[in-house]
């Protein structure tokens, strides 16, 4: 159950951070409309890297539309879409996030929203540090050794 905790604050800590930011973007709809297209353009770019694979095949319209539903998801959490490493991938999305959500902070945010909203979001990024250090499943499985028996 301690994975499940470390993996539930890590992303309760950025999604909140990231709701507090955008929150504070809708007052101005012009901003929020093109801030929300650059983000969702990034996004479909970075699911067109050819090492961004899904699972399974899809046809071209299901493919499209599932582009465009994890693009929308992007904007609050990150979901791996394949097994595998997963580090350059949080890499470029908590990357992006932060500068997103930096900057948005500052320039609509006051003192203390700024606070809040940076405090969560560095909360979460701890918890996932501390979830790959320490809880990650992969830390268990050990190689057995091979006997000549």
């Amino acid at each position: 159950y301690k994975r499940q905790v470390m993996h539930y604050c890590w992303s309760i800590g950025t999604i909140v951070s990231r709701t507090i930011s955008l929150f504070l973007v809708l007052h101005d709809f012009y901003i929020a409309t093109v801030g929300f297209a650059i983000h969702f353009a990034i996004m479909i770019l970075f699911l067109q890297h050819p090492k961004i694979k899904f699972e399974r095949e899809f046809s071209l319209k299901s493919k499209i539309l599932l582009t465009c539903l994890l693009a929308f998801t992007y904007t609050f959490h990150a979901i791996p879409v394949r097994d595998g490493k997963t580090r350059y991938f949080y890499g470029f999305v908590y990357t992006l996030f932060a500068i997103e959500n930096l900057a948005l902070l500052v320039y609509f945010g006051t003192a203390i929203q700024i606070a809040i909203g940076a405090s969560c979001f560095s909360v979460g990024i701890l918890f996932m540090i501390l979830y790959y250090a320490v809880f990650h499943p992969s830390n268990y499985v050990r190689p057995q050794p091979v006997s000549n028996v």
